[in-house]
Formats: structure tokens, sequence, C-alpha cells
């Protein structure tokens, strides 16, 4: 499956034919410029365009002309080549936005004539209107008031309060609500043409399991590069979940025995991991509210003691309770290890499927973790990914065994989107397993299991998309604050979002 673009950009784009606006302004004798510069321009912008354009509107030949008949006035041709320019860009704006908006809904900032513009999208501006973007907006510019004329334009500029402000478009940047677009208007010839690139909205996206490089060898980057890139990407909420040290050599991973790292450097690796998560969480707090955990990694019973030793000597907000291993082999790492798991367990698949969400239960069981970590992982080595696990009666009952636990308990399933980017179709969980999940009352929320910059918030469109086909309708965002179900955590609670809200921004687009 091709990766998708890795950043929250919308590009819109439009071109837009002068000779089009020009015989659309002088129709009539000049009667339809005053409606059309109504029609897509608010408040501010008007403005702008009567006191910038006065010399060309105050020459009575520009709003007379007849295109068709002899080539335009000059001022005709100045006021035609700026307004097409400004169709488009407002047209380009629409089409990046991805959202509903209107034409009051953009303002083009410039502070003088001839000087580089910039685009300010306010939706729901106080002077929408009803049109809406279409390919054919402008030729549905039909004035709606034909007795408008020139005098009726220099009227309607001279109700403006006069002001000594270079532009009164300049007020539209010290709005508090609102989102920047970076904007470029060009014209060659007879055409006008546009781009806008308009950035996610920072609203209700958070990231409950991340990894560094720093602090995992299987990862990529510093922790505090990965918090950087989680507020570029606007989220609002981002958990730092390393993982937990193994205990014993034989659970090292190749890299580790490569590196010749022992249980006691992992033991300090986390202890450092949790002094540098601290000391982020201090210094960007205000731009991003980040969580502490870790990801519980169950091999054996005893990885309870040393779980509940770091919950008893360390402050969390959270953890992701998951399952690497089965028979002690890990079963995500490569597909030599995964067969020797399949052998350890007796030869098939089934009984390695089986035996693995018998581990889970155990795990669940004993922690009873906030977050269940990719809950069907045994699936990514196995010889058919896709495969439905309902052909194993047995497998199946163990998998719903374990998802009616989790509902027991008040658990939170992780959708983690990491599978898309291995080559898989659908998250961990995948669609069947949340469906069930949610029939009997289950709770979701989002994770990229980001172990890279480049993988923060990837894929979360179409893990979004599997939600909705479960019928799934809200996701729980975990959050800083007192309150929580969970009384292990005193500062870390969680609340209801529905997908509904989520969905009407294009964030989810990553």
């Amino acid at each position: 499956m091709p990766q998708p673009f890795p950043f929250p950009f919308g590009i819109g784009h439009d071109i837009c034919k002068i000779h089009r606006i020009q015989h659309l302004i002088s129709k009539s004798r000049g009667k339809n410029l005053a409606p059309f510069v109504s029609k897509i321009f608010n408040r501010e912008e008007k403005v702008w365009f009567y006191r910038n354009y006065d010399t060309e509107l105050q020459t009575r030949s520009a709003l007379n002309n007849t295109p068709d008949v002899g080539p335009p006035s000059p001022a005709l041709r100045v006021l035609s080549r700026f307004l097409a320019g400004r169709f488009a860009a407002k047209e380009a704006a629409m089409k990046a936005h991805q959202g509903p908006l209107s034409w009051h809904d953009i303002t083009i900032v410039q502070p003088l004539r001839g000087t580089k513009p910039l685009c300010v999208i306010h939706p729901s501006h106080a002077n929408t209107t009803a049109i809406l973007a279409s390919p054919s907006a402008a030729q549905s510019t039909e004035m709606e008031n034909p007795s408008d004329s020139d005098a009726t334009v220099k009227e309607t500029f001279s109700s403006f309060p006069s002001t000594n402000e270079d532009s009164p478009l300049l007020s539209a940047m010290e709005r508090d609500d609102g989102q920047v677009a970076l904007i470029s208007i060009t014209h060659d010839g007879e055409y006008a043409s546009a781009v806008v690139i308009v950035a996610e909205r920072p609203v209700q996206k958070s990231d409950a399991n991340s990894h560094s490089g720093q602090f995992c060898l299987h990862a990529k980057g510093s922790l505090e590069e990965m918090v950087q890139m989680a507020i570029f990407r606007k989220m609002c909420v981002f958990a730092l979940t390393e993982h937990i040290p193994r205990e014993q050599e034989r659970d090292l991973y190749p890299e580790e025995i490569a590196a010749s790292k022992t249980p006691s450097d992992l033991a300090q690796t986390f202890k450092d991991f949790y002094a540098e998560a601290l000391r982020l969480k201090r210094l960007y707090a205000g731009k991003i509210d980040l969580l502490l955990g870790f990801e519980g990694e169950w091999i054996r019973p005893s990885s309870l003691a040393m779980i509940n030793n770091l919950l008893t000597s360390h402050k969390f907000d959270l953890f992701v309770g998951s399952l690497h291993h089965v028979h002690e082999f890990p079963i995500d790492f490569d597909h030599i290890t995964y067969g020797q798991a399949v052998q350890a367990a007796g030869g098939t698949e089934e009984n390695l499927f089986g035996d693995y969400f018998d581990g889970q239960l155990e795990m669940l069981e004993a922690l009873r973790p906030p977050v269940v970590g990719h809950f069907d992982l045994i699936r990514l080595k196995s010889e058919n990914p896709e495969l439905s696990m309902r052909k194993w009666e047995g497998v199946w009952d163990k998998v719903t065994r374990n998802l009616q636990f989790i509902v027991s308990y008040n658990g939170i399933m992780e959708v983690n989107s990491a599978s898309l980017r291995k080559g898989m179709k659908e998250p961990y969980p995948n669609l069947e397993i949340c469906k069930a999940f949610r029939e009997i009352g289950g709770k979701f929320t989002l994770s990229d299991d980001s172990h890279s910059t480049d993988q923060i918030g990837l894929n979360y469109a179409v893990a979004l998309s599997i939600l909705e086909l479960a019928n799934v309708t809200s996701l729980e965002i975990f959050e800083t604050g007192e309150g929580g179900s969970d009384k292990r955590f005193s500062n870390a609670r969680t609340r209801t979002v529905p997908i509904s809200d989520l969905k009407s921004y294009d964030f989810w687009n990553i």
C-alpha cells in the first residue's frame, strides 16, 4: 500500500479567465460591479478595494465600457485583472479548506496595493452569505439588484468610516479565531490563477501511544523532536509511552544485542526517559498536553512485579497494556521469530493465535490497563494478516472473551494505525473486532504508535474510516485533569468526543 502524504496540508488551485470578469462587471453599463464586489468581498475587503482602486472607480469609462465594442479601457482592465485574481484566490481557498466556506469567510489580507497578499480564513464570518464555491459561481453571480450603478459604488465607498490605518484588512489578523493560509496569485495574459495551502485545524487531535529513537533502538529521533512535531501538527494531546525495560537477557532484541545492551542498561534507559519526559512536560506546558506513561509489555507472569514497581515508584498519567511475546518469542519482530513461536505453540497458526489471546487475558486480568494496545498484533507476521479469525471458532471465542473483560473494567481499546504503514489494510484491531467491541459497549481511542516524527498522525484518516464502518460514533480523548475513573492516575481523565465533530476538521487526511 502506498504511503500517504505525511503532512496535514490542504491545497487548492483555481484559474479564472479575466475577460469573463471583465464582461460581468461592465455588463449593463457597469451596474453589476457593486453587487459583484458585495458578493465576493466581506466588509473589510470592500473598504480596502474602494480605497485602493478609487482612481479606476472614479474613471467613468471603467464602468460604462462595453467590452464587445472596441478594446476595454485601461481602468476596466485593471479592475478586471484584480477581481479575477481575487475570485480565483477565494475559489482556491474553498478547495484547500475541504470544509464549507462562503465568500465572506475568506479575507485576502494585503497591507497596501502591490504588496504580497495573505489569506485568513474565518468560518462563520459575521457577513457570511449562502453562496458556496461551485464551478459556476461567477456565472451564478447574476446581480440581484441590477439598479446598482457606478453612483452606487461611489455612495457605498463614501459610507465607510474614514480611518488613518494603512489597511482595514489588518483587523482580520487581530482576531483570536480563524487560521492563516499561504496564497499565491498570478496573472498571465488572459488568465488569473491562484494557489492556496491550508494547514489543519488544531482541534481535538490526540495520540495515546508513541516512542522515540532516544530511548528505543528501533525508533528514530529524540523525544523532544517527537513533541515538537506533534505541536507542529497541531495535536492537543500527545502521550509519551516508552517501552518498559525487559528483565532477562533472552528478551533482548537483535539491535539491543548488537549494541551490547543489558537488562540493566534498559532499566537505566527507562529512568532517563522518565526524567526527560517530565522535563518536556513542563517545558511545553501551554503548547501541548503531554501525558506521561509507558507501554507495559507482558512476557511472563513475572512481568507483573516490574510493572507494579514502576507504577508505585513513578507518577504516571496512563499506560498501555500490550503483548509482543508468545511462549517468550517476539511475534511481531520478524518472520523467523514468529515461526519459532508457531512451533512452540504446536506447529499451527490457529494454536498460536489461541495462545496469544490466552496470554493477553492473563495480562488484562493482572494489569487492567487503561489502554489496550494493538489488540490483534498477532496478525502482523501471520501467513494471511487479513484473514478473519472467525474461521477458527475457538480463537474467536477467546477474542470475544477478552473484549468482554475489557468492557467489564472500563478499559479503552487503542485503534492503532501503525499496521497500515506496515502494509496491512486495516488498523489494530481490524474491522470485525471493532464491530464486536462496539456491539458490547466498548470504548475506543486513537493512536499512531509512532516511532519517528514522520509517523505522527500517519493514517489517522484510514483508521477513522474503519471505525465509521464499525458504526463507532465517538472516541475517548485522554487529557490532564482530575476526576478520572482509574484511581491509579490522579491527574488524568478521559472525555468522549463525537466522531461527527472530529470529521469537520481536515487534519484526518494525514
